[in-house]
């Protein structure tokens, strides 16, 4: 179940206190469903060919050329333009999903999270742009929760403590870079280092927004950023 069937309709917003954690409760209001985003590519090519010593010779620089581009076109793992922001999207939700996936297996073990040579780091980076600004801040801030003991958990078993997607049209800059709309939802428990819970957000949506870049042929992230003031998501107004 995906980030955006697992919201009830109407909104309520309900924050107390029960045994010195703090809780929220958000009910985001009925929204349409999130499209289903997939990329099937398939590549097939067929050569078939047959004749006598009648025939014509083949037309060698034809051949050459049909040869050269069948090539191109079975080695090429290129993604689509900035341009082509339809083509885009699926390229940019895998992209945030991926995030989400390794952000919550760093967040979920202190002693993950304290090791910044951990390859769960390496798998992070390679998800965004290199030398991007959002890199260092993360890491820094990941690390530092790691080493007090702090640790970020699910808030229901099956989901992620955080999900993001994209909430609207992709906005081509260029060939290689585009900008988007964001979702994020908060479904988390936090534990301190004694694993005593200390608070918890349930279906905490918040409005954002992304950039992305193409980097040799693929798609990375450079910046992704919350916005506390803007009241809700587009698919969930």
């Amino acid at each position: 179940m995906d980030l955006r069937s697992r919201l009830g309709s109407g909104r309520a917003d309900v924050t107390d206190r029960r045994h010195g954690a703090r809780h929220h409760h958000f009910a985001a209001p009925r929204h349409r469903p999130f499209r289903l985003l997939a990329t099937c590519v398939a590549l097939t090519l067929a050569a078939t060919s047959c004749g006598n010593d009648d025939d014509p010779p083949a037309d060698d620089e034809s051949s050459a050329t049909t040869a050269t581009t069948a090539t191109a076109e079975t080695t090429s793992d290129e993604e689509p333009p900035g341009t082509d922001p339809t083509a885009v999207e699926p390229y940019v939700e895998d992209l945030l999903t991926r995030y989400d996936e390794v952000m919550s297996q760093i967040v979920a073990d202190p002693a993950i999270a304290a090791d910044r040579q951990h390859e769960l780091y390496r798998e992070l980076e390679a998800l965004l742009v290199p030398d991007a600004p959002m890199t260092e801040p993360i890491v820094n801030a990941l690390v530092a929760r790691g080493e007090q003991g702090v640790s970020q958990r699910p808030y229901d078993d099956g989901q992620l403590p955080i999900e993001r997607a994209v909430d609207g049209e992709i906005v081509p800059v260029n060939e290689d870079e585009v900008t988007f709309p964001m979702c994020t939802i908060f479904n988390y428990r936090l534990f301190d280092s004694l694993d005593r819970e200390t608070e918890y957000h349930a279906d905490v949506v918040q409005a954002g927004t992304g950039e992305a870049v193409r980097v040799d042929g693929h798609w990375l992230i450079r910046h992704l950023e919350g916005n506390d003031e803007q009241a809700g998501c587009q698919e969930f107004r």
